[in-house]
């Protein structure tokens, strides 16, 4: 008895100074302001931690004067080290009073652990008053990337026994009967793959013209409704990917890998099909940047302005075939 209690002892303060591992809270959003006369920058991360090669959702709120103008770089020239940008997207809210506010939506992962900075980075704005440019600087915050945590099955730093690979004992019969079936099977399943890519006698039907597919894709569309079941994103990201593969293919130009500032800036439409355009597409950044839903009584306005942008961007084809 008295044996264990001296081996209690000993242990005791050992066992007792071993830190054992904090675990971290649900992420929360982190934010971080500076003034820098006109402007107010806020930076907004909707986590303060997160795993490494996931993504954290950045916001750039700037107010400032309405008659600012600035020059939003697109997402591989926005430098944040250590941070890699994967998507960028600038938004120009509405103003009152000769304010306006912007926002600069960032999607950034890292490749790099631990406690890290996201620096504070630059744009460069210029006010129509004066017309000089001026570096605006953007605030900056601290935040956690962890490793990925082990699977169960994981054993770190195990090693089991290590030998150089041999044949020693393998008679060459069993090593040539091995070759020889390693060929018949690769044989076989070469032919597999030339079978069932061998022609077949009935075809597919070719796909539908670019109209036809926009109106039918819009339909389908207007008859699943993902809006109507809280699936936003869903119904947005159709949405904005049917217009712009049918705008750019009626426009001839590639509209699908633009941001809405972009598409906006190369396309030229009539005033009242750019506005509706134009807030289709900034309304679809908001709910994929933001998670900023509007209403459904906007969604359905929404799906038949862009019906009326198709219908009304005909081919010349279908416009001759209606007279």
């Amino acid at each position: 008895m008295k044996k264990w209690l001296v081996i209690g002892l000993l242990v005791w303060p050992a066992w007792a100074q071993t830190p054992s591992p904090t675990p971290k809270g649900p992420p929360i959003p982190v934010e971080a302001s500076l003034t820098q006369e006109p402007f107010k920058i806020t930076v907004k991360a909707d986590k303060d931690h997160f795993e490494m090669g996931q993504s954290v959702h950045l916001v750039y709120q700037i107010q400032g004067p309405e008659n600012a103008q600035f020059a939003f770089p697109e997402a591989e020239k926005f430098e944040i080290k250590p941070f890699e940008v994967r998507d960028a997207n600038p938004v120009t809210l509405t103003g009152i009073q000769g304010q306006r506010n912007w926002e600069y939506r960032v999607k950034a992962t890292s490749y790099e652990t631990g406690h890290l900075k996201l620096p504070e980075a630059t744009l460069s704005v210029k006010l129509k008053s004066d017309g000089a440019s001026q570096d605006l600087k953007l605030p900056g915050l601290f935040l956690d990337v962890d490793r990925v945590p082990l699977a169960k099955q994981d054993k770190p730093d195990e090693v089991r026994d290590a030998h150089n690979l041999a044949l020693n004992g393998i008679p060459l019969v069993v090593v040539l009967a091995v070759l020889l079936g390693a060929i018949l099977v690769a044989l076989i399943c070469w032919w597999l793959v030339r079978w069932w890519r061998r022609p077949r006698r009935v075809q597919a039907p070719p796909a539908l013209p670019p109209y036809p597919w926009a109106l039918k894709q819009l339909a389908d569309l207007n008859a699943q409704r993902p809006d109507q079941k809280g699936q936003w994103e869903a119904f947005y990201d159709q949405l904005s990917h049917i217009l712009r593969f049918y705008l750019g293919w009626r426009f001839k130009m590639s509209l699908l890998e633009q941001t809405t500032s972009e598409t906006m800036r190369h396309l030229t439409l009539p005033d009242a099909s750019h506005r509706q355009l134009k807030e289709l597409l900034e309304t679809a950044d908001m709910v994929k940047f933001a998670r900023s839903y509007p209403s459904l009584e906007k969604s359905s306005e929404h799906l038949s302005w862009a019906q009326m942008l198709v219908e009304g961007n005909a081919p010349a084809e279908v416009e001759v075939a209606k007279v």
